[in-house]
């Protein structure tokens, strides 16, 4: 019977050690994570603007504006993602926007995709550049990138504290998908990839005036999923 030197069994070993660690490594870090992008256009006239009260004592303006997906002529069609996927996106508008340095509590927001009981929440990294005419606009202190949403998938930055007012025609998006949440008969569970529905994009430049006890970005995060998981709850006791 043939028997194998020590150093060879030591070599089975380790190769055999490697084997795992990359098939470990690809199941963390899936192939199909793919790159998304988005090339969308606004037509700044196309707007309108709603007044609404938030908090105590507080009230809120929502400037909204229609974005047109340059692939589609049209609004965004439905889309799969999985944890680990890149979406990347522009938005051109066709005159510039200003936002207001009068209120302390601001929001700019982009309104991509339409949730679905499939998935119902996405919890991401996002990263924004803004420009004017071309040129990097330079932000002053105090913006806070949205961590997620649920009931649709928007991406967006708060900005807490007295600012400047600043100019922007071009806003410039790279989003890494860290957490997928979809609804079933025990509330919101986590999942690995599914299907956005299609929406008609917006973007949302929204100034706070007067806020009180307004909570952190990541605050409303944990709101808006305890609020999804209660109302899951709500129907399923109906039915």
């Amino acid at each position: 019977m043939f028997t194998l030197p020590n150093e060879s069994i030591g070599i089975q070993r380790s190769l055999a050690l490697f084997v795992i660690a990359i098939a470990a490594a690809m199941m963390s870090n899936p192939s199909h994570a793919n790159t998304i992008s988005y090339s969308l256009t606004a037509d700044t006239s196309n707007f309108y603007t709603t007044t609404e009260g938030i908090y105590t004592g507080a009230t809120y303006n929502f400037n909204t504006y229609s974005l047109i997906n340059a692939a589609t002529g049209a609004g965004d069609p439905a889309i799969d993602v999985a944890v680990g996927d890149t979406i990347n996106g522009t938005v051109h508008l066709n005159n510039s926007v200003t936002m207001s340095s009068s209120n302390p509590y601001n929001e700019i927001a982009i309104e991509l995709q339409g949730a679905t009981a499939e998935v119902y929440a996405v919890e991401s990294d996002a990263f924004f550049s803004y420009y004017e005419n071309g040129a990097l606009v330079s932000l002053p202190a105090g913006f806070t990138t949205v961590s997620g949403s649920s009931g649709f998938f928007d991406i967006g930055e708060d900005i807490v504290g007295s600012i400047p007012s600043f100019t922007f025609d071009t806003i410039v998006f790279s989003v890494e998908i860290n957490a997928l949440y979809g609804l079933s008969d025990d509330g919101l569970q986590e999942i690995q990839s599914g299907s956005l529905a299609a929406d008609a994009p917006t973007l949302v430049v929204t100034d706070y005036a007067e806020p009180s006890a307004v909570p952190e970005p990541a605050t409303r995060w944990l709101l808006l999923l305890g609020l999804a998981g209660l109302g899951m709850l709500a129907r399923k006791k109906v039915g």
